[in-house]
């Protein structure tokens, strides 16, 4: 429960950092949560495509597992592995955001455990399956 609480906290004071450092205004970048994502896909797909595919956003969402930042697939060579992020607890999960994560940018996903609740930034995109952010990365201000 504790753990909850402060998550929310922490959603809270990215989302008003975001807001007030000026990353949601001037940049054009959208802040969207996976709650409202997988309503909105679950009622009208082409919709959510025409209003947010293709553009940057920062998405906020639940991990459904621990992030392995030395995982086999980077061992191995692979470029990039998907980090799904879900509705929380109390929400029904549709289909989630697939979190496209690059070898380059893994350490920043480094603990990441289960249930916690964080935000990425990437380009949006609804895709056949669902819906995912390519690249993401945690770097959630725009560089100045």
């Amino acid at each position: 429960m504790l753990k909850t609480v402060l998550s929310l906290a922490l959603v809270i004071v990215c989302l008003l950092g975001c807001k007030m450092g000026g990353a949601n205004t001037g940049s054009g970048l959208t802040v969207l949560n996976v709650n409202d994502l997988n309503d909105e896909h679950k009622k009208d797909k082409e919709a959510l495509r025409t209003k947010y595919d293709g553009k940057e956003a920062i998405v906020m969402g639940r991990a459904i597992e621990d992030f392995n930042p030395n995982h086999i697939y980077f061992e191995t060579g692979e470029k990039n592995m998907t980090f799904s992020l879900q509705a929380d607890k109390s929400r029904e999960s549709w289909v989630g955001v697939d979190c496209k994560v690059e070898a380059a940018n893994k350490d920043q996903f480094a603990g990441i455990k289960k249930d916690d609740v964080f935000a990425v930034k990437g380009t949006f995109h609804i895709t056949q399956g669902g819906m995912e952010v390519s690249p993401c990365t945690r770097e959630l201000r725009d560089k100045k």
